[in-house]
C-alpha cells in the first residue's frame, strides 16, 4: 500500500475538523488563562473591554499588567494599555483530546492540537484558533501516529503529515515550549464500549512517563495482557515496560493465557494475587529461575533484590572469609527479614546483606571470634550491629580526621544545596560516629573505608538546621549505593525527590522531563 493510501485510510478514523465542543473546551478550560482587558481612554473617562464577554464599560484607574475581574462576566483578566504594542502579544498552548473512531467502534483515537489566541491585531475579535498537528489509532493489535510538519501556523497555512516510528507525546517534544494540556475527561468518554474501557488505564498516568496516556494506550493496544497484568496486582510490571526498564524475559507479553503470560501454574499466580507485595519483573524471573528451590513468591521478592553485581561482591566476600555457603546466606536473609524488628530497618535483601557484611568487619575489627555461630550469624542482625558499631567507635584515632580532611578537597565538588536542603561529604571521623550516634545506624564504622577512598559518605541536613543530622548517603564509584536516616529509615518524598535532583545535576547530568499539565 503507497504512503498516500496508507494515510487516507488512517485518516478516515478521524473527524474533517475540530468540533465546537472542543473548542470550547480549548477558549473555557485550556485557555482560560489568556483573557485580558484591554482600557482606553477618552477624555478623563477610562474605558474597560473585556476579550472573553467582548463587553466595554467605564472603569476606574485600571493599571497595565494588574489582574481585574471583569463586572460582566467574572472572568479574572490582566489589564493591558489599548495604546502599547502588541506585536508580540500571541498566545499559545497545545492540547490533546480523546475521541471515538469514526470507523471502527474498537478503536480510540486522539488529536494534538495547538492552539492559538493572536492579539496583535484588532482584540476587539479575538477567537482560538485551533491546528491538528498530531493524529494517534488505538486499535486492537495496532497503534498509529502522524504527525504534521512544522510551518506556517501563523498565516493559516498548514504542512503535510507523516508517520511516526512509535507513538511519542510532543507535550515533551516539539510542543514542550508551550502550555501543554490534555483532556482526561475526554478519555472515560472514548474509551467507552471499546476493549479499552477496563484497560486500566487511570493507573497508569503522571510520574510514569506517561502522563497523558499516549504510551499507555499504545502498549494496551499491542498487548492484551496489560488489562489482567493489572488487575492480578502487577501494575509494577506493567510500569517498568511502560518506562523502558529491564524486564528480565520474565514477561511473555504475547500470550494468550495468564499461564502462558507469566510461565507460571494457576496456583502460582494465585499465590501471587494473595502476596500483597509490589513485585516486579526482577522477581517473578527470579522466582522462574529458582521455584524448584522450592521457594515462595515472597522469597523471590526478598532474595531477587541480590541478584546483582554489588550484592554478589558481597556474597563472594562472605563464602571466602566464613564457612557460609550460598543456601546458607540465601536462607539467613530470608529469616532476618521475616522479623519485624529487622525488616523495619531494612527493606530489601541488598540493604541486610550490606548490615551483613559491615557488622561482621566489624566484629574482625574488635577481634571477635566469626567462626563461633552466634557472632557469625547473631539472631537480630540490626541489634547485633548497633553493638559493634557502637563499640567500634571507640576505636577510631586522629590518623582517620587528617586522612578525611585531605579528601575534602575534591569531594566539595559534589556539594548540592537545593528545595531546602543541603548535602555535603562528611568532615571527620568524628562527625561520622556523631551522625551514626544521633540518626541510630551505622555510619561509624565506615570511617576506615572512607578515610582511604574506597567509598564515599555524604551527610544530608536540613538548611534551617545545617549541624543537626538528618540522612547519611554512601556513593561508590559514582553510584549511590544507600541514603538512610533515623534508625536506618528510609527517605520521604521530599528527600527522595532532592536526592534525584543530586543525581540528575550532580551525578548523571540527565535532563529534567517536561511535566504535562491536566485541564479540567
Amino acid at each position: 500500500m503507497s504512503g498516500g493510501s496508507k494515510f487516507k485510510d488512517f485518516r478516515r478514523h478521524f473527524p474533517e475538523t475540530i468540533s465546537k465542543n472542543i473548542m470550547k473546551y480549548a477558549t473555557n478550560k485550556v485557555m482560560e488563562w489568556s483573557r485580558y482587558t484591554f482600557v482606553r481612554r477618552v477624555g478623563k473617562v477610562q474605558y474597560a473591554y473585556c476579550t472573553h464577554c467582548r463587553k466595554e464599560h467605564t472603569s476606574v484607574g485600571l493599571k497595565h499588567n494588574e489582574i481585574y475581574q471583569c463586572p460582566s462576566c467574572e472572568s479574572l483578566t490582566e489589564v493591558k494599555q489599548s495604546g502599547r504594542g502588541r506585536g508580540k502579544m500571541y498566545d499559545e498552548a497545545y492540547l490533546l483530546y480523546y475521541e471515538k473512531s469514526k470507523v471502527n467502534p474498537q478503536a480510540i483515537i486522539a488529536r494534538g492540537i495547538y492552539l492559538v489566541r493572536d492579539y496583535t491585531g484588532d482584540y476587539h475579535d479575538v477567537d482560538t484558533k485551533g491546528y491538528v498537528t498530531a493524529m494517534y489509532l488505538f486499535e486492537p493489535g495496532n497503534s498509529q501516529m502522524y504527525q504534521r510538519y512544522y510551518w506556517g501556523f501563523k498565516d493559516g497555512r498548514e504542512g503535510h503529515f507523516f508517520e511516526r516510528n512509535s507513538i511519542c507525546s510532543e507535550a515533551v517534544s516539539s510542543m514542550q515550549n508551550k502550555r501543554c494540556y490534555f483532556a482526561k475527561h475526554s478519555i472515560s468518554k472514548a474509551v467507552k464500549g471499546t476493549p479499552f474501557q477496563y484497560s486500566t488505564w487511570e493507573q497508569y498516568g503522571g510520574e510514569y512517563g506517561c502522563s497523558d496516556y499516549l504510551k499507555f494506550f499504545e502498549l494496551a493496544s499491542k498487548y492484551r495482557c496489560i488489562e489482567f497484568l493489572t488487575k492480578i496486582g502487577l501494575s509494577m510490571v506493567v510500569i517498568e515496560k511502560l518506562t523502558g526498564k529491564k524486564t528480565y524475559g520474565a514477561i511473555n507479553w504475547r500470550g494468550s493465557t495468564p499461564e502462558k503470560v507469566l510461565r507460571l501454574s494457576k496456583q502460582e499466580i494465585k499465590q501471587i494475587r494473595l502476596s500483597n507485595l509490589k513485585i516486579d519483573c526482577e522477581t517473578i524471573s527470579y522466582y522462574q529461575k529458582n521455584k524448584h528451590y522450592s521457594i515462595t513468591i515472597d522469597e523471590a521478592h526478598i532474595l531477587s533484590s541480590i541478584e546483582n553485581s554489588y550484592s554478589k561482591q558481597i556474597i563472594d566476600k562472605l563464602i571466602k572469609e566464613t564457612s557460609l555457603n550460598m543456601d546458607i546466606i540465601f536462607q539467613y536473609v530470608i529469616k532476618q527479614l521475616r522479623k519485624e524488628e529487622v525488616s523495619r530497618h531494612y527493606s530489601d535483601g541488598q540493604s541486610l546483606l550490606i548490615a551483613w557484611r559491615d557488622y561482621l568487619d566489624e566484629c574482625k575489627e574488635l577481634g571477635m571470634d566469626t567462626k563461633i555461630e552466634h557472632i557469625l550469624a547473631p539472631n537480630n542482625i540490626y541489634r547485633a550491629h548497633q553493638k559493634t558499631t557502637e563499640k567500634v567507635r571507640m576505636k577510631r584515632d586522629k590518623a582517620m580526621n587528617i586522612k578525611i580532611a585531605n579528601r575534602l578537597d575534591e569531594l566539595n565538588e559534589y556539594y548540592f544545596e537545593s528545595d531546602g536542603f543541603i548535602l555535603r561529604p562528611a568532615e571527620s571521623a568524628t562527625e561520622l560516629f556523631k551522625e551514626g550516634e544521633a540518626l541510630k545506624h551505622c555510619v561509624g564504622g565506615y570511617t576506615r573505608r572512607y578515610a582511604s577512598g574506597e567509598t564515599d559518605i555524604f551527610v544530608i541536613r536540613k538548611a534551617s538546621s545545617p549541624d543537626v543530622p538528618f540522612y547519611t548517603m554512601e556513593i561508590k564509584n559514582g553510584e549511590i549505593i544507600q541514603t538512610r536516616g533515623l534508625r536506618n529509615c528510609k527517605m520521604t518524598r521530599e528527600v527522595q525527590r532532592f536526592v534525584d535532583d543530586f543525581k540528575n545535576i550532580k551525578l548523571s547530568r540527565k535532563k529534567n522531563r517536561v511535566k504535562v499539565g491536566i485541564a479540567v
